[in-house]
């Protein structure tokens, strides 16, 4: 029977393999074309970024900044909060498995009138990159699935993220790599979703630098989930083992 750790490598390997498929810089590096800057003199020193995912023929966003706090810190924020806090006003939100290198989440967002909710029905993996020790994450809609009467069903055809150790070597900070494809199905224009889709995903980030900050931890209750939370150690402990400083 393979280790958990031996699970998370198999499934960080698994990820990072179906963003390269699709383009995605999760890596560092150069993006490539196509994409087009948003925000470009942010005061947060992110990179932000869109273009058009020809498969999907929805946009794709990404964003590259720094946060002070280790990578396991942004990773419990992402899998506790990631679904919940910054997926909107919120209906219902409910974890229905949960293993280190998984977690099946339904949630409701709530739009504006005259729109319906969205329904999600979504699989959060989970890993570790072999390699280098980076953690990262894939959330995906789970196929083939019907939202409850009343609701419009809303696809995550992807949201990763590449979280890796500071290249300074500060144990304290860390490098974060998120691309994201949302579809709520809206009847909108195209140019209108994505303009604020890209004002959506920026504030995010400065959300997720608010919520990280030490007081607003320790009161959220993260700090308690991550230090009691079996999965937390156990993706701690491979990337550990695979030369990160998680």
């Amino acid at each position: 029977m393979a280790s958990e750790a031996e699970k998370l490598y198999r499934t960080g390997a698994d990820i990072l393999a179906s963003a390269r498929a699709r383009g995605l810089p999760l890596e560092a590096g150069d993006f490539g074309d196509g994409w087009e800057p948003h925000n470009p003199d942010a005061p947060d020193g992110g990179y932000y970024a869109s273009k058009l995912d020809d498969k999907a023929q929805t946009y794709a966003f990404v964003a590259v900044r720094e946060f002070s706090c280790t990578p396991i810190q942004f990773l419990c924020y992402v899998r506790d909060f990631d679904l919940g806090k910054l997926a909107g006003e919120l209906k219902h939100f409910k974890v229905l498995t949960s293993t280190p290198e998984l977690q099946r989440v339904e949630y409701v967002s709530v739009l504006p009138w005259p729109f319906e909710p969205r329904w999600a029905l979504a699989d959060m993996r989970f890993g570790v990159v072999k390699e280098t020790g980076a953690l990262i994450v894939l959330g995906e809609s789970v196929p083939d699935t019907t939202p409850p009467a009343g609701h419009t069903l809303g696809t995550v055809h992807y949201s990763y993220y590449h979280i890796s150790a500071h290249p300074s070597g500060d144990a304290k900070r860390c490098v974060v790599r998120r691309a994201i494809n949302v579809d709520m199905h809206l009847p909108l224009p195209a140019f209108v979703i994505r303009k604020s889709l890209a004002a959506h995903y920026y504030a995010d980030m400065a959300l997720a630098d608010k919520d990280l900050e030490p007081a607003a931890w320790q009161a959220s209750g993260l700090a308690k989930r991550l230090a009691e939370g079996p999965a937390y150690a156990a993706i701690e402990a491979a990337a550990a083992a695979a030369g990160g400083k998680p």
